[in-house]
């Protein structure tokens, strides 16, 4: 059938609804994401023959088109769906008439507003040759031949520039990126087309036949990375892309397209280099096999952690990583000698050292044995505890990290060498053999063994350092069956959880906080006291906020929703205890959320917990986890302020994320054991206004038992960003203490900066002799304290 069309060029454009207007002014409000738009079409007039273009929403569901004159049109091109779509349909040659276009899906029918009309006919007859290879000259016949502008290959590749043009036929040479299917005459450059003109479209009627390229047969088999391959054939632009396995690469192609050359990308593994041509076809040009170094050979002058390896052999340069049993390392590269070389990370232990390649390819030397400490000899082999140090003489000393004697911990005093390092006893110290860890893991032990002597009788190997009050105290170590009471400075120990030889359990006994020695009162009226006191923190409060049992997931079901009101009358410097467990070797988070799900960050963490950045990667099954968070004044705030409604519950936190089963949520606080000697509002500012806190002769410190020792406290809250403030003694002595806020002018070290906000809103001071018997002195005037500042407010001693 031969294909005719008015030819107005010029009048080309595209109609929406009743008006005519340019593509690119075509305006998206009339587009839809659900419904069926017909919303404009193009060209008007239209070469009858030509393709007609329609615009609109979703008109992927068209199934037939209708056109005055003839029947209804169901061969329909889908070149686009959905919001902003477009299909195509050919006016037939015969019986079109000028009238209005509609568009039928679903049974509902869309029409036009504006009529479509018709050109003077452009005519495509055919074209020959119909089977032809790049750079070959096709001949298009037709009528009008001398207004087409461009030719559409399949595969997309258009063509401007034509052989030959005249009224009845053209000539066009066919480019390397054509691919066999219908050609397409086109009335308009669209690739240079300032007015925004849409051109008539004439598709031919039969399918013009590329060929394919021919590819020699040829071998890769053993090769570089970095290295060239070269391979022959005819028609090689008509190559796409090349790829060695997976792996893309770049490749060019000869003028006269008989050869194509590309480089071995670094990526590349052992496969095939298949070459992809235009028309989507593949050719398996030839297996191949990377090169890794070999011939290696390491050497050193001793394998000792710190010490230089270095590595030689050949193809080195292809290595892109290292380690040394596991242990990465960093590495340099010479080129001159073909080798590398690395330091011996203290962490890696006896092993080959392993290189990398970019493709994931490895090599391993021969194994190394490195270099562990010898012990010669101990000195003394026997001591009394917390008398002295035990002298451990030997070779690479150097190495170690840590040590125990009989098992049990003993620090390592500084100085140590690589032939001499010294074990400092304390009173709880056990005898036994020396074991010195090095930082891999090693643990070398001594052929002798230390003899330990005690003073007392009552031997202490392991205690806390701390404890709170009502909370278990464990002692361990050895005849604690002759110990009749246990006293923490003055207070005695009533509540014992269980008693043996080997251990003590009690509750710690109320006491002021501070720190204390531990006595022990024996049956034969002894007392023995430890040199290291015991810690006494303040008593606890356990509010459980949420309990149940949640594998904690992304979505409804997985999340812990712990209510606002918990929250309420919360301290800063709370804890959120969180009870979960975890499985091992998985990598489990939780997102801790407010109540309108922003992350909240606390100072142990940002917003999220992961546990294994907390306790590390583990190997023991599941385990169960205590995590303690911090609850400041600006995390509390976060939680009260932005409380939200979830599962029925108005929440102050949701906890979400994978792979954590969560038990319970408890917010731990501390109960205060501080008087309250004045409250109210002394503004220091300027430099100029300076309360007075207290009276002459410290009333206040008598009447409420302030003794020395005791810690005052100052809650201050700032009127500005930059604050000041001296407290200074009541009659203008001394000077106790001079801070600033973070970031402030320090005024060369007169004042020190302190971070308000992380003490909780209030600054410390330990009440010395000095100051107690100030405060006490009779002057007739003045008080405890001045307070000297600038933009500074205090309402709590």
């Amino acid at each position: 059938m031969k294909h005719k069309s008015l030819f107005s060029l010029a009048l080309a454009c595209l109609t929406i609804l009743a008006s005519c207007v340019k593509e690119d002014q075509l305006s998206t409000e009339q587009f839809s994401d659900t419904q069926v738009r017909f919303s404009a079409f193009a060209p008007n007039p239209v070469a009858r023959g030509g393709a007609l273009r329609i615009l609109g929403s979703n008109l992927q569901k068209v199934s037939e088109v209708v056109i005055p004159g003839v029947d209804p049109i169901h061969d329909i091109e889908v070149i686009s769906e959905g919001k902003i779509s477009e299909i195509r349909v050919i006016i037939p040659v015969d019986g079109p008439e000028v009238g209005l276009v509609s568009v039928v899906a679903d049974n509902v029918t869309y029409t036009s507003k504006t009529e479509l009309t018709y050109s003077e006919p452009i005519e495509f007859t055919g074209f020959s040759p119909l089977e032809a290879m790049p750079g070959d000259i096709i001949t298009v016949k037709g009528d009008y031949m001398n207004n087409i502008r461009q030719i559409t290959f399949a595969g997309g590749t258009v063509v401007t520039e034509f052989e030959k043009q005249s009224r009845y036929e053209l000539q066009v040479c066919v480019p390397p990126t054509a691919v066999s299917g219908k050609i397409i005459l086109g009335d308009v450059d669209e690739n240079n087309n300032p007015d925004g003109l849409v051109s008539n479209l004439f598709y031919s009627e039969e399918e013009l036949t590329i060929g394919d390229p021919t590819i020699k047969d040829g071998e890769i088999g053993l090769i570089k990375a970095g290295s060239e391959v070269v391979v022959e054939g005819e028609y090689l632009n008509m190559i796409k892309s090349i790829s060695f396995g997976e792996v893309g690469a770049e490749f060019s192609v000869s003028e006269d397209a008989t050869s194509l050359s590309a480089t071995l990308p670094e990526t590349a593994v052992d496969a095939k280099l298949t070459l992809t041509s235009y028309a989507g076809k593949t050719f398996e040009y030839a297996d191949y096999s990377t090169v890794v170094p070999s011939e290696l050979a390491v050497s050193a002058e001793r394998f000792k952690a710190g010490n230089t390896v270095s590595v030689s052999g050949k193809d080195l340069d292809l290595v892109t990583a290292a380690n040394l049993s596991g242990v990465s390392v960093d590495f340099v590269y010479d080129a001159e000698s073909s080798s590398l070389s690395f330091t011996i990370p203290a962490k890696s232990a006896n092993g080959p050292v392993n290189l990398g390649l970019a493709n994931g390819k490895g090599v391993s030397t021969d194994e190394l044995t490195l270099v562990v400490p010898v012990i010669s000899s101990l000195s003394p082999l026997s001591i009394y505890a917390g008398d002295g140090n035990i002298t451990v003489s030997g070779e690479d000393l150097d190495l170690v990290v840590s040590a125990t004697l009989g098992g049990s911990p003993i620090e390592i005093a500084k100085g140590a060498s690589d032939t001499q390092l010294e074990l400092v006893t304390t009173a709880t110290s056990v005898g036994g053999k020396v074991a010195l860890t090095l930082e891999n893991g090693v643990v070398v032990e001594s052929e002798q063994s230390i003899e330990m002597q005690y003073h007392a009788l009552v031997v202490v190997s392991e205690m806390p350092a701390a404890q709170h009050i009502g909370e278990e105290v464990v002692l361990k170590g050895t005849n604690f069956d002759l110990v009749e009471n246990v006293f923490i400075g003055d207070e005695k120990v009533t509540r014992y959880i269980s008693r043996t030889a080997e251990e003590l359990r009690f509750l710690m006994p109320y006491n002021k906080i501070g720190y204390y020695k531990l006595s022990f009162h024996l049956f034969n009226g002894d007392v023995e006291t430890l040199a290291n006191p015991i810690e006494v923190q303040l008593e606890r409060t356990f509010t459980t906020a949420w309990e149940g049992n949640i594998s904690i997931s992304w979505g409804d079901g997985g999340r812990v929703a712990v209510p606002v009101k918990y929250f309420e009358g919360v301290e800063p410097g709370a804890k959120l205890r969180l009870h979960y467990s975890q499985k091992d070797q998985t990598w489990a988070q939780a997102q801790i959320n407010n109540g309108s799900w922003a992350p909240i960050s606390f100072p142990e963490c940002s917003g999220t917990l992961v546990p294994t950045d907390i306790y590390g990667w583990f190997a023991d099954g599941i385990l169960d986890r205590i995590t303690d968070l911090t609850l400041t004044a600006e995390v509390l705030d976060n939680i009260r302020s932005n409380a939200g409604d979830f599962e029925g519950v108005t929440c102050g936190i949701i906890i979400q994320g994978s792979d954590l089963r969560f038990t319970k949520v408890e917010i731990v606080g501390e109960i205060s054991q501080e008087t309250t000697l004045w409250e109210g509002e002394a503004i220091a500012d300027d430099w100029a206004n300076q309360p007075f806190f207290g009276s002459d002769t410290a009333p206040e410190f008598t009447e409420n038992g302030v003794t020395v020792g005791q810690t005052l406290y100052f809650y201050i809250t700032p009127l500005e960003q930059d604050w000041k403030l001296q407290i200074v003694e009541g009659h203008w002595g001394p000077k106790y203490a001079s801070f600033c806020s973070i970031g402030n002018d320090t005024e060369g070290g007169t004042f020190t900066e302190y971070d308000l906000e992380a003490n909780r809103g209030k600054y410390a001071l330990k009440l010395t002799q000095e100051i107690y018997d100030a405060a006490l002195t009779q002057q007739w005037w003045g008080g405890i304290f001045v307070f000297n500042g600038d933009n500074v407010k205090i309402t709590k001693v």
